[in-house]
């Protein structure tokens, strides 16, 4: 009897070894099934792939029928309308229960300018951003997409949802002078970042724009207030970095605030937060490396003054900070989600930059408690461990797209960062842009990260110069099963013969998956508790 026992135990202790060294050869099965990835092209939306069009470049997701399956978004910046070059469109791919559909697309010609026709302009780059909120609080998303370099002042568009989806007719363009945010000027750049959110919670979302070179690139912010009737005109109102005393800090030319938005739930309350970067920044008698703001939203304001107060971040607040340098563009890339199930969003800030402007690129995640923004950690490429641990290289701009997305169900936000510049041999570029997409699971102690490029992820991909795999990522729930999927921005992908530009869907994983990771992780707990 206790021979069987000893040769049964070691049987099974090499089908354990075995299924747990299956699984640590790609643990990142138990993330995404590249078995199921799609890739989404200009042509299922009816239109041409064409060279240098952009298309992944912005993604966003929404739910405009609302259905319960999420709608997605995608910005082809560099589109051409006729002999129109880089007039720039929107494509969006309704939700089916297998993804992503058949889509359409959109010009900023198929809006109207408060009742006449709009023509699309040389280098408008419409769709450069894009975002999603219920404006109108009708339990329907609504699109708003930017034009920051139209008439070289900006614009923005927004069509409402309906039961039916886009209301494609009852677009509209505005600019900032219409919402109540001052004079339209050269260089600009209205709506060159977007974000949505209830900022004084009273059932509509409100839409902030940014207008980062406004006033010889001080920036600003405009926040225009949602309500029965959607966005309005003269509903908005400019913030600046000095203004209306929530930030400590003076507008200053060259700080770019506004440059990158996310909306959050950083502080105690039923109000939305909005955190603004500004990566040109040089906060007191440090170098220009960028600095974030993030103000706190309150209840029964009017427009002027949606927020109770705010508070300033720079890298220097962040464990393992190796100093503010000229160059590090901390404010680029922003995002909130919740890693610790504590009810408040963390907000994870892109630094493009670093280090001293190399273009390396890291990633800061600060926390938020009750009152505020905390403290937060650096983390940058050589916090990646599987399937190799990864190196950093010279224009590699990892944190050059980042978002939250409860991949594995938890409850809790997984990290997801873009890396567009990754490839083997950086000296090219620009020319060397593979890509990279990086996970950081919210459950792993370790905080180690995975990552894959094209070739990983399934549908035949492969990585090539150029693709800038990564530039772009979102997540929704495309399917309606109830687990979120990765879309996944590489606008230099080569599609029907040119470099047009890709989106890849990557689905959450199967049941076989998902079995296999948990008998790997019961093999690795039993032979951590097996006696030699």
């Amino acid at each position: 009897m206790t021979s069987f026992c000893v040769r049964l135990c070691s049987a099974l202790t090499m089908v354990f070894a075995t299924a747990s060294v299956a699984v640590a050869q790609d643990s990142r099965s138990a993330w995404i099934d590249p078995a199921r990835t799609r890739v989404i092209e200009q042509p299922q939306a009816g239109a041409a792939n064409e060279a240098g069009d952009d298309f992944g470049s912005a993604l966003a997701v929404g739910d405009f029928d609302g259905d319960g399956r999420d709608d997605l978004v995608v910005g082809a910046e560099f589109e051409d309308q006729g002999a129109t070059v880089d007039a720039g469109a929107v494509f969006v791919f309704p939700g089916t229960p297998d993804g992503p559909g058949a889509g359409f697309f959109l010009f900023v010609s198929n809006a109207t300018d408060h009742g006449a026709a709009v023509t699309a302009g040389m280098l408008d780059v419409f769709g450069y951003s894009i975002a999603t909120g219920d404006f109108d609080g009708d339990g329907f998303d609504d699109l708003v997409a930017g034009a920051p370099e139209r008439g070289r002042v900006g614009a923005v568009v927004v069509w409402p949802g309906s039961a039916s989806g886009l209301d494609v007719a009852a677009g509209q363009l505005f600019q900032s002078d219409d919402l109540g945010c001052g004079a339209p000027e050269t260089d600009d750049f209205f709506g060159d970042s977007l974000a949505a959110g209830d900022f004084d919670a009273d059932g509509f979302d409100d839409l902030a724009i940014g207008a980062p070179g406004e006033d010889a690139s001080a920036g600003q912010v405009c926040v225009v207030r949602g309500g029965a009737n959607g966005i309005e005109d003269a509903k908005g109102a400019s913030y600046l970095q000095s203004a209306n005393g929530y930030l400590s800090e003076a507008s200053e030319p060259g700080d770019r605030f506004g440059s990158a938005l996310a909306v959050g739930h950083f502080s105690d309350g039923p109000n939305d937060d909005l955190a603004i970067g500004s990566p040109g920044e040089a906060l007191s008698a440090a170098p220009a490396g960028g600095m974030v703001s993030v103000l706190f939203g309150k209840s029964g304001g009017v427009v002027a003054d949606l927020f109770s107060g705010g508070v300033n971040r720079t890298e220097d607040d962040a464990f393992g900070s190796n100093g503010i340098a000229l160059g590090d563009e901390f404010g680029w890339e922003l995002a909130a989600g919740d890693v610790d199930q504590d009810g408040l969003d963390e907000l994870a800030v892109g630094s493009l930059g670093e280090s001293a402007g190399d273009g390396v690129g890291a990633l800061f995640v600060f926390s938020g408690l009750g009152g505020g923004i905390a403290f937060g950690v650096r983390r940058d490429e050589t916090s990646l461990g599987y399937p190799i641990p990864e190196t950093p290289e010279t224009y590699d701009y990892f944190g050059f797209a980042v978002a939250f997305a409860d991949l594995d169900g938890n409850g809790t936000g997984d990290l997801l960062v873009g890396a567009p510049g990754e490839g083997d041999n950086n000296t090219q570029f620009p020319l060397d842009q593979f890509g990279l997409f990086a996970l950081f699971p919210s459950a792993q102690d370790s905080g180690a990260g995975l990552w894959w490029m094209q070739e990983d992820i399934g549908s035949g991909a492969t990585s090539a110069l150029g693709d800038r795999f990564g530039a772009a990522i979102a997540s929704g729930d495309f399917d309606g099963d109830g687990r979120l999927e990765v879309a996944i921005g590489a606008p230099g992908d080569e599609a029907g013969g040119v470099s047009t530009g890709r989106v890849y869907v990557v689905p959450e994983p199967g049941a076989a998956a998902v079995a296999a990771a948990a008998l790997a992780a019961l093999a690795a707990m039993w032979l951590r508790r097996t006696p030699d």
